[in-house]
């Protein structure tokens, strides 16, 4: 889903979670930063939570997953 559309046409009238596609997490690097990036302007204008898409799958390695949480972290000011 694309949760910048979701945005656009309800506006804050409703809470939007996920939208963090888990295939970019898997690669990682660059293509994860781009994802992760992406999703910024929801965060900053609020009534967003960044996360997956659907639940991690077995692809996402534990080193993927813990690059794409700390740079998450980083993009909010937390890390």
């Amino acid at each position: 889903m694309d949760v910048l559309a979701v945005r656009r046409r309800y506006g804050h009238d409703l809470a939007i979670g996920g939208g963090i596609d888990k295939r970019a997490v898997a690669v990682g690097g660059e293509s994860m930063r781009r994802e992760v990036d992406r999703v910024m302007p929801l965060v900053e204008n609020g009534g967003y939570l960044p996360e997956l898409d659907h639940t991690a799958p077995p692809d996402i390695s534990w080193q993927k997953y813990g690059e794409y949480m700390h740079y998450l972290l980083y993009r909010l000011g937390r890390g």
